[in-house]
C-alpha cells in the first residue's frame, strides 16, 4: 500500500481525538452527576416562574398563534407574561403587579409597531431555549488545531531518514505529497466532526438538546473548519525541506503565531517612532501567519464583513502554504 505511512499517521491523531473526546464525555458525566437528576420543571428560567408552588399560571392562545402564560404569584410578587412561538420564547415581561407588567407589554408593542426593524422581544432573562450549533462547532477549534499541529510537517517527517525510500514508490513526488496532505485533511474533518458529534451526546446528558443557527452560522462553521487547515499548511509549507523533522518548526511555529499577532496588536496605537516601527514589521509578518486570523486581526465572532476577511485570507494562505510546500519537496535532493 503506497499510502500506508499516511494511513498509520492519520490513524495515530484519530486514537489520540478518541481518548480525549472519552475524557470529555467521561468529565460531562461527572458533572452531570454531580448536580443531580434534571427536574424537568425546572429546566430554564420561564418553567422556574411557572412552577412555583405558590403562583397561579393561566394559559390562552393569541390570535397570531402564539401561546401566552399568564404567571400570578403573589407571595413571591412576581408577575410575569411569557408569549411563546413554538418552543421559542418571543417576548417576556416581569413585574410585581399585574397593571406593572400589562403596561410593559404596551409600551413594548407600541415600540414594535412604531419602528418595525427594533427587536421583537423585550427580554430579561435568557431569550430563547434553543443552543445554537454553530457556536457549538466553533468549541471543536481547539480539537482541530491540535490534530492539525499533530498532522502538521509530513514532508518533513518522509525527508528524516527514508527519502530514498519514499522516492522509489510508484508515484510521482507531487502525487505522493499531495496525496499525503490530502490525507491529513481529511482526517482533520473527521476529527472536529466526531468532536461536534461527542459535545451533542454531552448536551444530551441533561435532556434532548434543540438547535438553531446564527445570523452567521455559514461564517463560523466554515472559519472553525479552515482556520486548523491553514494552520496545518502552514507548518507543512515551512518544514517541507527540513530534513530532521518538523519538530523545530512546530514548536516554534506556536510561540510565533502566538507572539508576533500579540506585538502587533499592542503597538498598534503606539506614538514613538520605535513602536511605529515594530508595530509595521510585526503587522506584515502577522498578515502571512494563519493563526492571526483566528484571534489577532480579524475576530471570528465580529460582523460577517470581517469573518470573511478573514476567512478568505486564511483560505488563500493555505493554498499558497501547500503549493510551498509541494515545490520545495520537488527540489529536495536525498
Amino acid at each position: 500500500m503506497v499510502y500506508y505511512v499516511e494511513y498509520l499517521r492519520a490513524m495515530r491523531a484519530l486514537r489520540i481525538v478518541a481518548i480525549l473526546i472519552g475524557l470529555i464525555l467521561v468529565a460531562a458525566l461527572v458533572i452531570r452527576f454531580s448536580w443531580g437528576p434534571p427536574k424537568p420543571a425546572t429546566t430554564d428560567y420561564y418553567s422556574r416562574l411557572e412552577h412555583s408552588k405558590t403562583a397561579h399560571v393561566t394559559r390562552k392562545r393569541l390570535p397570531n398563534g402564539d401561546t401566552r402564560t399568564i404567571v400570578n404569584d403573589p407571595r413571591a410578587e412576581v408577575y410575569a407574561i411569557i408569549d411563546r412561538h413554538g418552543s421559542s420564547v418571543v417576548a417576556f415581561t416581569l413585574a410585581h403587579t399585574r397593571e406593572a407588567a400589562e403596561d410593559q407589554l404596551a409600551r413594548a408593542a407600541a415600540v414594535k409597531s412604531k419602528d418595525a426593524a427594533a427587536s421583537t422581544h423585550q427580554v430579561r432573562g435568557p431569550a430563547y431555549e434553543t443552543s445554537e450549533f454553530d457556536a457549538l462547532f466553533g468549541m471543536t477549534l481547539p480539537m482541530g488545531l491540535l490534530v492539525a499541529t499533530l498532522l502538521g510537517g509530513p514532508l518533513s517527517k518522509e525527508n528524516d531518514g527514508h527519502l530514498e525510500v519514499v522516492w522509489t514508490k510508484p508515484v510521482s513526488r507531487t502525487r505522493y505529497g499531495f496525496t499525503a496532505m490530502l490525507v491529513d485533511l481529511l482526517t482533520l474533518a473527521v476529527a472536529q466532526a466526531a468532536t461536534a458529534l461527542a459535545l451533542i451526546v454531552a448536551l444530551t446528558f441533561w435532556g434532548v438538546p434543540r438547535f438553531g443557527l446564527g445570523p452567521s452560522a455559514g461564517l463560523v462553521i466554515a472559519s472553525t473548519l479552515v482556520s486548523p487547515i491553514a494552520w496545518y499548511a502552514f507548518l507543512t509549507g515551512l518544514s517541507a525541506s527540513v530534513k530532521r523533522g518538523p519538530g523545530i518548526v512546530l514548536g516554534i511555529g506556536w510561540v510565533v503565531a502566538i507572539i508576533v499577532p500579540w506585538i502587533a496588536s499592542s503597538t498598534s496605537n503606539a506614538s514613538a517612532p520605535v513602536g511605529r516601527s515594530v508595530h509595521a514589521i510585526f503587522d506584515v509578518v502577522s498578515d502571512v501567519i494563519p493563526f492571526s486570523y483566528v484571534w489577532g486581526r480579524f475576530d471570528l465572532t465580529d460582523s460577517a464583513r470581517t469573518m470573511t476577511a478573514g476567512l478568505t485570507a486564511m483560505a488563500a494562505l493555505t493554498v499558497v502554504y501547500l503549493a510551498l510546500a509541494l515545490v520545495q519537496w520537488r527540489r529536495l535532493e536525498a
